[in-house]
């Protein structure tokens, strides 16, 4: 006899708002440095196995087992933290020489508060070949950063991806990285048809035939809880989608291997669907599935004699505002020692030990949960993780409100639009946060923020592997049958955050890109003929740019070296250095009093390899133009036409001349030395280029002195070392510039000569001003070999690269016309009128914008979207008109 026992997995109240204070149980306190270190250094020492021992009684393998789990779930969480990572950008459609300007937000991916983790974002655009076009090094401060790429007027038309990640993503294969689809128009001529260059197929889809391409859907089924087992009601999902991976109607009929009917289906929105049947142990099963005419077979995934059943209950009228889990099992021990467990958002809410039977069914009331992906996971008394279920909860009050209040509805040309916006939440208190906003033409730039926005994005995709045709389509409440597709949805999307099999195991990713960081250096030294001989060295790193930064490390056996703590805004040169370590050796140096700068040609017997993994990206499906997108874009192209700030972009179209005269100069080639500030010296032989010189040498404060006999070191009694000139009345110090920076000598002693360029004397040092040292009456200026003058091969033991720095954002011109009777001086047709990647909403909860129109006449849109300081995504938008144009309804 079945018995069928009913228990209660209880949730505490608002388990994930209290984060805000730290973890409950997992010792996470807020603070950012003990994440940074854990999740490089202390993971290394992570228990191997939390053994279940060999424990005979149910109830206390079933305890051992919970132990574990919660343990394992706890050590991942702590030592093992996510990021996520989100890109709003004014509008998606673009012409050559616009401006896509976007701003970035990074949050922990469990509690969505600012992320701690990374102090850098790689954002990139990227081609339909693959081909990076654009690469932005993105500053992150609080957990926000902005940025702008300048589209060039020769870019090709096509469909691009706007992708952004962080170094620290690229441990975890599948990280939630974000993708956004961009698309670049282009005209090369455009005539009484208006022929416009598009975003399309390819090739090979433009020639393949119709009902080819009809005939390469494709269609997958997915037991809930993951597996059909015979004698146990299976509920089935099914997918089918088309040759490019969207959603695709269909109907389908279920036969055993004999024939007999089983059970028929239908797919709905986004080609997805379900049926269930009770399968037969021993037997196999197919299905026939006709979509657009084309009828292909199937086969359903293999049943097997024995196992378990995970299957959840949702929107039901009988249990409103809870969710039913029915457990099932046909093993001969059944549910005896079994765990159920349950997380969301890096809470473990759920770890119950199900007594013995075959059947059990637990209630989860909803009211208390956030909105968001719930997580459940049945083990097996021997500890084996056997179903797993997904569910999605929608929020049942919103717990933020964003408003947008425009001061009109309806404004003329040039006219000043104003904006208030109110942040609160659902007891009508104010919240404080950070967003961005766009307000662009409704008409010209029809708006993806109801399909994809930062909501979707957190709350949805970056939970789920694969490209979701519509997210936003699940969160819009006049859609009747949004929560039956959602739920589909999580039974046909899996899980990427980590795996459970992994986890229990002790498998662990590992971690080459630390936490906390900006930009960083990480990378082996090896022997220099055998890639595969790691060798013990001493490295020391030099960076050169707007700053100067200097570092030393001994590696291990490993030859594993790291350094961090850069933060550069400029192209930075970097150079390494390194000689083999030897500890014997290193002693008698020490006894002997031997500069670490002394080293011989055996000493230099190796080389570097530095470490950048490449990251798994998504297959993003690209959608094909549609014809009243080109209808939409031949007007947006008209009326970029007579828009002045796309001057380059016009000139391609149209340029009236009667004659024109083109000269040209020959082109000057570049010299090293037009990098000094101070010109020429005085004397020639106050320039020293240090390849002519007749000599070698591996210190460069030898050098130096060597080259300028007036020149000398001198160290103090605090072991301060200067720089010092031989005058009339006696020594006098030198100022030390190095690329223009002035910096102390001491730090220029660990730069390999073989990298400097040049090296200038100047008597007379005022030309550089605000010095330290202004009673300094010379400077010495050190000019570090560029990319036009770096034509050497390094001696082994030494290379060097080029970091190109923080990209510096530009600001929004947004013209000002308060003057409504001033003459028009140039068409202002931008179909972007406002841009502000960092709107901080204060404690009171408001802000307030202005702007102006312009000269085109349409319906506006207002876009924002952004954070509160609780960590709850949000977006909100607005419309307005401008000038005679009215909705049409």
């Amino acid at each position: 006899m079945m018995i069928r026992i009913l228990f209660y997995c209880y949730i505490f109240t608002g388990f994930i708002f209290e984060t805000l204070n730290g973890y409950a149980g997992n010792g996470y306190n807020g603070s950012s440095s003990g994440i940074q270190q854990l999740s490089y250094d202390t993971y290394q020492s992570i228990p191997g196995s939390y053994s279940v021992g060999e424990a005979t009684d149910p109830a206390v393998r079933s305890h051992l087992l919970s132990m574990d789990i919660k343990n394992r779930f706890e050590e991942w969480m702590l030592y093992f933290p996510q990021e996520k990572l989100y890109i709003h950008t004014d509008k998606y459609n673009y012409l050559p020489g616009e401006t896509i300007w976007f701003s970035t937000y990074l949050l922990d991916a469990s509690t969505h508060f600012r992320s701690v983790l990374s102090r850098m974002a790689v954002i990139e655009l990227v081609d339909s070949s693959g081909e990076v076009t654009d690469r932005r090094f993105i500053e992150i401060k609080d957990g926000k950063g902005k940025g702008d790429i300048i589209i060039e007027t020769e870019r090709e038309a096509g469909t691009y991806i706007l992708r952004g990640y962080t170094r620290y993503m690229q441990n975890y294969t599948d990280a939630p990285l974000f993708e956004k689809q961009i698309n670049i128009w282009n005209v090369p001529f455009l005539n009484e048809e208006k022929n416009v260059i598009y975003p399309g197929p390819t090739e090979a889809e433009i020639s393949s035939p119709e009902s080819f391409e009809d005939a390469l859907f494709n269609v997958q089924f997915f037991p809930q809880g993951g597996e059909i087992v015979g004698g146990l009601l299976s509920v089935v999902a099914v997918k089918v989608t088309d040759h490019q991976g969207s959603g695709q109607d269909a109907r389908g009929t279920v036969y055993d291997e004999t024939g007999k009917t089983v059970e028929e289906f239908t797919t709905t929105r986004f080609g997805m669907g379900k049926f269930d049947f009770i399968p037969d142990a021993g037997h196999s099963y197919y299905a026939e599935v006709v979509s657009n005419g084309v009828m292909k077979r199937f086969n359903l995934p293999p049943v097997r004699d024995e196992g378990y059943t995970l299957q959840i209950l949702h929107h039901s009228d009988y249990f409103p505002g809870e969710a039913l889990i029915n457990i099932q099992a046909n093993t001969s021990e059944g549910l005896e020692g079994a765990v159920l467990v349950g997380h969301m958002r890096g809470q473990l809410f759920c770890l119950e030990q199900l007594p013995e039977g075959n059947t059990a069914l637990v209630r989860i009331d909803k009211s208390d949960f956030p909105a968001g992906i719930v997580h459940f996971t049945l083990f097996s008394g021997n500890g084996f993780p056997v179903a797993e279920r997904l569910l999605f909860i929608e929020e049942q009050t919103p717990s933020a409100m964003l408003d947008i209040d425009i001061s009109s509805d309806m404004f003329d040309n040039r006219e000043k639009v104003e904006v208030e916006i109110n942040l609160r939440d659902d007891k009508g208190n104010p919240l404080s946060g950070v967003f961005s906003i766009a307000v662009t033409d409704s008409y010209i730039v029809p708006s993806t923020h109801q399909i994809r926005n930062i909501e979707t994005h957190m709350l949805l995709s970056s939970d789920l592997p694969g490209v979701i045709e519509d997210p936003g389509y699940f969160f819009d409440p006049s859609n009747d049958d949004r929560y039956e597709l959602l739920d589909l949805l999580m039974m046909t999307n899996g899980w990427r955050r980590f795996n459970w099999d992994e986890l229990m195991a002790g498998k662990y990713p590992e971690m080459n890109f630390p936490a906390g960081k900006g930009y960083f250096i990480l990378g082996q030294a090896t022997d220099v003929d055998n890639r595969d001989q790691p060798v013990k060295a001493r490295i020391m790193l030099v960076a050169s740019g707007e700053g100067f930064h200097f570092e030393t490390l001994v590696t291990g056996d490993d030859g594993y070296f790291y350094f961090d703590g850069f933060d550069f805004h400029d192209t930075t040169l970097i150079i390494l250095q390194g000689e083999v370590y030897r500890e014997r050796r290193e002693t008698r140096r020490e006894r002997r009093g031997i500069g670490e700068e002394v080293m011989s040609i055996r000493d230099r017997w190796m080389t570097f390899h530095i470490i950048e993994p490449a990251l798994a990206f998504n297959e993003f499906s690209v959608a094909e133009a549609r014809e009243e997108d080109l209808e939409t874009i031949k007007s947006y192209l008209e009326d970029s036409m007579k828009d002045a700030a796309l001057f380059p972009f016009r000139d391609l179209w149209q340029l009236e001349i009667e004659e024109i005269e083109i000269r040209a100069r020959k082109p000057v080639e570049k010299s090293p030395f037009d990098r000094a500030l101070h010109g020429r010296p005085l004397r020639h032989s106050n320039r020293v280029v240090v390849d002519s010189l007749p000599f070698v040498t591996n210190d460069i404060l030898n050098l130096i002195v060597t080259t300028f006999p007036g020149l000398s070191i001198r160290t103090n009694s605090m072991g301060e070392v200067t720089l010092m000139r031989r005058g009339i009345m006696g020594y006098v110090g030198v100022t030390v510039l190095l690329d223009g920076f002035e910096t102390n000598i001491d730090h220029i002693r660990h730069i390999p000569p073989e990298f400097i360029s040049f090296i200038d004397f100047i008597e007379d040092n005022r030309v550089y001003g605000n010095l330290r040292d202004p009673d300094s009456q010379s400077a010495l200026a050190i000019y570090t070999k560029d990319r036009s003058d770096m034509k050497f091969r390094p001696a082994q033991g030494i290379t060097s690269f080029i970091l190109p720095g923080y990209h510096q954002a530009r600001e929004f011109y947004s013209p000002v016309y308060d003057n409504s009777h001033e003459e028009k001086k140039e068409d202002d047709f931008r179909t972007t009128l406002y841009w502000d990647p960092e709107v901080n909403i204060s404690p009171e909860g408001k802000a307030k914008i202005k702007f102006y129109t312009s000269d085109k006449s349409s319906l506006f849109r207002i876009v924002m979207e952004g954070f509160t300081s609780a960590g709850i995504p949000l977006t909100a938008g607005e419309k307005f008109f401008v000038g005679d144009i009215q909705e049409n309804n």
